[in-house]
């Protein structure tokens, strides 16, 4: 029986090529993209799943009081992690972390600028699993100058020899010993290629790290075995408040703890200050539906055009049922060629994935390759899509094809009665309403994407440079600031304590001239220097910017945006003074608002605070059209004060740019796999009108025979096709429009939803539809109907 219904299901597939070309190319299209896919999705649910530890490890959050509200940050105090491992027996052991962004490593002549450096101690790997190499877990972090490397960095510096025990070079640090070479850390929602000891952070921030100080750190707690972790949060919810003699500032005494996992922290955080590599579960979730759509699609194109041409097999069924078939054996010879047909479009999908995977990897960021499939859990999930994929396909066909009466068959009747044809109409119809749904979807993620990236932001992005202070550069700023305005590319020069698209340090504020703590104000702000008005070129509202030429900015002063008057209830705001933290000073102007942050978030009350001795970046305008020129100018004046450090600069709109990258790759795949799914649905649609034009070949050689011109049989074999297009488009817009709107809450700043993506979306779908439709009705009008009205 085997071999009957193999060589029954080859005779099928060679019969009519066509057909089966369709048929195969649509699957393998779709299966390739569902593949890929998943490919995408299992990657992003891989991180931290390594650790052996994942379900103990926690990482605790703080609710930071914002006036009648909370910010939930991903920070907390340096002092912390002792602290909570002390106080609760319900705790294992905690530790912190904080990433310090690029340091110069020198060894010998070789002298560059490495990426992510962090600060940590030993039991860092204690709690996570970091593969070792060389070194002990243990106590790599324990002396002052210890050094802990990456594989690949080790290599880079110290060639095949063991850099165990050598000595490496941070200039302005001194001399570190590698103590420790681990496995290149891949795959966790923080990154490091080298870390230094914990201790150093009193060295980068002045600060007492065994107080309960400024909010700075990443805290990580491991629990021991069966601790009810609800329980132990409700514990530690109120810590700020029972020690609050310790705490350094007493707004922030009421900020409460919580704890999210380890496994939810890449795809599920959301919080201020996180400075951890993030996901989206959306985008997951997303992405899963897009595959399932994809083979959906890929799905009823087979089952359309079986079904379609269950005409050409009716007197095979019948014949079949008079020799003695009965259903059951019908069936399983439907569902073996519907096997046999996914069978080789999975082979042919798994050569389009190995041809189109770096392509792939181009677009999604990612460094996917075909050996993921020897894990055995996807080569499990992978034949169970498979199976899943020709059960859903044959099934229509089989149970449809099986069911047709022999009497029935041999007289020609069977396939013909009255709404065979609904089924196939309804695909039809769903598949057009999921390609317009997903043509709306990528118009208006392309357009919040191109919302993003040309908002006005309140500050000039173009023609801003910035350069990090390092080494002598941040000791000699206003010999930096005098050598880059003396060229006349370079118009103003200001620094900054922190990146345009982070909140910035933020403490809550009751005291101000006219308040008494009756009202209070969470206030973000920047530190910076003179002209920092002028070089952004951000827009005054009141009063006036810093000025270098007035003693009274000798001391504290301050600028404040126009939403931080409005939260204060300042009605004439320049001249009155206020009290942040510890320093009290004087409001001189009010500017309007700009996006200090990510549009992600709205702008909040924000200030600039005149401190030099506290910034960390210089911010430089460049006259427009002469880039090239005070690069030159600039990295020649570097060279001239900094000898240790290579010349760092960035472009202020190229960092907002990377802060954006990760969604761009989202609309851009999104895009992606929305043309594919277009195109598969084209070639059912394709296969369909080709068999249907067929059989209507005697009709059309009539119609003409009796004076029909071309473009009138054209309109009479395509309107069908445009009715079903037409309904799929009342349902595919609404669910567009409906998923959108969701997913645009995710932006507080975002796009609005205008008629054009709809209108866009619909046209587009009606004339792919009509012009693939088309090119089959043209080629049937189009031959003799000599030949036609003869053939039997």
């Amino acid at each position: 029986m085997f071999r009957n219904f193999l060589v029954t299901a080859i005779r099928t597939i060679i019969r009519d090529k066509t057909f089966s070309l369709i048929n195969i190319l649509g699957f393998s299209i779709g299966i390739a993209c569902t593949v890929l896919i998943l490919f995408w999705v299992q990657d992003e649910l891989s991180y931290d799943q390594y650790h052996e530890n994942k379900d103990r490890i926690y990482r605790v959050l703080s609710r930071v009081p914002t006036g009648e509200e909370y910010l939930e940050a991903g920070v907390t105090p340096a002092a912390l992690a002792p602290m909570l491992e002390e106080s609760y027996p319900e705790i294992e052991m905690a530790t912190r972390f904080k990433s310090m962004g690029s340091y110069t490593l020198v060894r010998g002549e070789k002298r560059f600028r490495e990426r992510h450096c962090g600060i940590a101690e030993s039991k860092l790997f204690s709690i996570f699993t970091f593969p070792f190499i060389e070194g002990n877990p243990e106590s790599c972090l324990d002396g002052p100058n210890s050094i802990v490397l990456t594989e690949s960095l080790a290599r880079k510096y110290f060639g095949e020899q063991s850099a165990m025990g050598e000595e490496i070079e941070i200039p302005g640090m001194g001399l570190f010993k590698v103590t420790a070479v681990i496995e290149d850390v891949s795959h966790c929602h923080f990154q490091f290629n080298y870390l230094i000891p914990f201790e150093w952070a009193e060295f980068f921030y002045d600060e007492n790290i065994e107080e309960l100080g400024p909010f700075n750190y990443t805290t990580y707690i491991l629990t021991k075995e069966g601790v009810n972790v609800s329980e132990l949060e409700e514990k530690i919810e109120p810590f700020f408040n029972m020690h609050a003699d310790q705490n350094r500032k007493d707004n922030e005494v009421h900020s409460l703890l919580f704890l999210q996992n380890l496994t939810d922290i890449y795809l599920r955080s959301d919080f201020s200050y996180d400075f951890t590599q993030r996901g989206d579960i959306r985008s997951v979730w997303t992405f899963s539906a897009i595959a399932l759509i994809i083979l959906l699609i890929a799905c009823i194109n087979f089952m359309n055009l079986t079904t379609a041409r269950a005409a050409n097999r009716t007197k095979e069924i019948g014949v079949r049922k008079v020799q003695g078939a009965n259903r059951k054996h019908l069936v399983a010879q439907f569902y073996f060629e519907s096997a046999s047909i996914t069978f080789l479009s999975f082979v042919i999908a798994l050569l389009l994935v190995e041809l189109t995977l770096p392509h792939f990897n181009n677009l999604s960021g990612k460094d996917l390759s075909q050996n993921i499939l020897i894990n055995p859990y996807i080569i499990v999930a992978y034949f169970t899509l498979a199976a899943i994929t020709a059960l859903i396909a044959g099934s229509y066909p089989a149970l449809y094809l099986s069911a047709f009466q022999p009497l029935r068959v041999l007289k020609g009747k069977a396939g013909k009665k009255p709404g065979s044809g609904h089924f196939r109409r309804l695909l039809v119809i769903v598949q057009f309403s999921i390609s317009i749904a997903l043509i709306v979807s990528t118009f208006v993620v392309q357009d919040q994407l191109n919302f993003i990236s040309n908002k006005k932001l309140g500050y000039d992005r173009e023609n801003l440079g910035a350069l990090q202070q390092r080494g002598e550069i941040k000791n000699k700023y206003k010999l930096v600031r005098e050598r880059l305005l003396a060229s006349p590319d370079i118009t103003h020069v200001s620094a900054l304590s922190d990146p345009l698209s982070f909140a910035g340090r933020s403490l809550e504020v009751d005291q101000w001239e006219g308040n008494n703590g009756s009202k209070s104000v969470r206030l973000h702000f920047h530190l910076a220097d003179h002209d920092i008005i002028e070089t952004l070129n951000v827009e005054m509202a009141k009063g006036r910017s810093f000025s270098r030429d007035l003693d009274d900015d000798s001391s504290m002063v301050f600028l404040i945006n126009e939403t931080a008057v409005k939260e204060m209830g300042l009605e004439d705001p320049v001249g009155k003074t206020i009290t942040l933290g510890e320093d009290r000073g004087r409001i001189v102007g009010v500017y309007k608002d700009f996006n200090y942050n990510t549009i992600h978030h709205k702008i909040n009350a924000h200030a600039l605070i005149l401190d030099r001795k506290a910034t960390r970046s210089i911010l430089f305008r460049i006259r427009p059209g002469r880039t090239s020129e005070a690069l030159a100018h600039a990295e020649e004046v570097w060279k001239q004060i900094e000898k240790d450090h290579p010349f760092g600069f960035t472009f202020v709109d190229q960092y907002l740019d990377d802060m954006y990258r990760a969604e761009q790759r989202t609309g851009t795949l999104f895009g992606f796999f929305t043309v594919f799914a277009i195109l598969i649905s084209c070639l059912g649609l394709l296969g369909l009108s080709s068999f249907m034009t067929k059989q209507r070949q005697k009709e059309i050689g009539i119609r003409k025979v009796m004076g029909s011109g071309v473009n009138r049989l054209i309109l009479l074999l395509t309107k069908d096709f445009t009715r079903w297009v037409l309904l799929a488009g009342l349902i595919g817009l609404p669910l567009g429009y409906y998923l959108m709107r969701q997913w645009l809450q995710g932006f507080h700043y975002r796009t609005d939803l205008s008629f054009l993506p709809f209108i866009s979306a619909f046209l587009i779908t009606v004339f792919i539809a009509a012009f693939t439709v088309g090119i089959q009705t043209y080629r049937a009008s189009m031959k003799n109907p000599v030949d036609t009205l003869r053939d039997e």
